[in-house]
């Protein structure tokens, strides 16, 4: 059966959608078509799945990357008199140069706060944020690393451990999760 269709038109033959464009051609009244399907909207979601993992991920291995970093550097220090003294102004430092973070602490073995951007936080026992549940990591953790997220952040802890294989404390780092969202968003 034939149809006739006026330039401009659109119809819908499942599972396609077929747009006329007029052209200029040695024909008069030509027309091409312009074809779509649902598959194109599938790229497009599965496009957005993996944009997404990937900036998950590197979230994720740049929060692990600072919290292994100052866990090595913090080794030494817990093993000082006063290593609150040495970890206070890096903790403060590393807030201040990223803005993302929400929360880095220094906490030695017993749970007491050695390093945090707030001083009074300093001899105080730590508390994780609240309702924690652990995630799914893109990026390998090592032994007693842990990815988690609630609502607000999400956070990583890593062990500090002493040459000798003994615990010495734990380094925990988060991001807002406004900051991971946006990043997703764009």
């Amino acid at each position: 059966r034939l149809t006739t269709v006026a330039p401009r038109t659109t119809i819908t033959v499942d599972p396609f959608t077929i747009e006329f464009i007029r052209v200029t051609h040695s024909m008069p009244d030509c027309v091409a078509l312009a074809i779509t399907t649902g598959a194109m909207l599938g790229v497009g979601a599965v496009a957005e799945r993996n944009a997404r993992r990937a900036l998950t991920s590197e979230v994720e291995a740049r929060l692990l990357l600072e919290a292994r970093n100052l866990a090595r550097s913090s080794m030494p220090v817990l093993l000082a008199e006063y290593p609150e003294l040495t970890l206070h102004p890096q903790v403060k430092e590393l807030l201040t140069q990223h803005s993302e973070i929400a929360l880095a602490a220094v906490v030695d073995h017993r749970g007491v706060i050695q390093g945090h951007a707030d001083s009074r936080e300093l001899g105080r026992p730590f508390s994780p944020p609240a309702a924690l549940k652990s995630l799914p990591p893109l990026t390998p953790l090592q032994d007693q690393e842990t990815l988690t997220s609630n609502d607000e952040v999400m956070a990583v802890s890593v062990p500090i451990v002493h040459t000798r294989r003994r615990q010495l404390g734990t380094v925990w780092i988060a991001v807002h999760r406004s900051y991971v969202d946006g990043l997703l968003a764009q």
